[in-house]
C-alpha cells in the first residue's frame, strides 16, 4: 500500500538503478525518464525489468509484490501520458498538502547517531530533519527497510539497526 511519498521516492531511485547497467545512462528530466545507451549496446526489455526489480528489492527489502512493466510502444506511451501526468500532479498536490495532523504516524531518524549519539529527529510531513534528508526518504526507509546510512554505522551498537523507524503519534 504505497502512498504518494513512497511512490515519489521509489520512482526517483529508478535512474540510479538503470545507470548501473553497462553502457546505460538514465536521468529524470521534466517529469520524464530519459534513458540513453552507448553505441553498440542493445537494451533487452526483460533485462531492464530484471535490473529495476532487483534494485527495488535490494534497496527496499520489506517491499513486497513489486513488479516492473517496460513499454516501448510509442503509441501506447502517448495514450498513457495524460493519465500519468494527472497522477503525478495529484501525487505532488497530496505531498504539498500533507499535514502533521492528518499523518497516521510519525517517523524517527537516528542517522546522525555516529556523530550525535543522543539525538533523534521525529519527522512529520511538515517537519523535516535538521540534516535536510527528505521526509519521503525516511518514511519509505522506515516502512520498507531502506537505510542510506548503513555504510557509516560502524559501531557494534548500530550495525544491524535501521536509521529510520515508525513512531506512533
Amino acid at each position: 500500500p504505497l502512498d504518494d511519498f513512497d511512490r515519489d521516492y521509489i520512482e526517483g531511485a529508478i535512474p540510479g538503478a538503470l545507470s548501473m547497467m553497462r553502457g546505460v545512462a538514465a536521468r529524470c528530466a521534466g517529469g520524464r525518464l530519459v534513458v540513453q545507451q552507448a553505441a553498440g549496446v542493445e537494451l533487452d526489455p526483460a533485462r531492464i525489468g530484471e535490473v529495476l526489480l532487483a534494485s527495488v528489492r535490494r534497496t527496499f527489502p520489506r517491499l513486497k509484490g513489486a513488479r516492473v512493466e517496460i513499454i516501448f510502444d510509442a503509441g501506447l506511451l502517448q495514450e498513457m501520458a495524460p493519465a500519468v501526468q494527472a497522477e503525478r500532479e495529484a501525487r505532488d498536490a497530496a505531498i504539498r498538502g500533507a499535514t502533521e495532523e492528518a499523518a497516521p504516524e510519525f517517523y524517527g531518524c537516528v542517522a546522525c547517531s555516529p556523530f550525535a549519539p543522543d539525538h533523534i529527529c521525529i519527522l512529520t510531513p511538515e517537519r523535516n530533519p535538521q540534516c535536510g534528508r527528505p521526509y519521503g526518504m525516511i518514511k519509505t526507509g522506515a516502512l520498507y527497510g531502506y537505510d542510506d546510512m548503513s555504510s557509516i554505522h560502524h559501531s557494534q551498537l548500530h550495525r544491524d539497526i535501521n536509521s529510520f523507524r515508525v513512531v506512533e503519534k
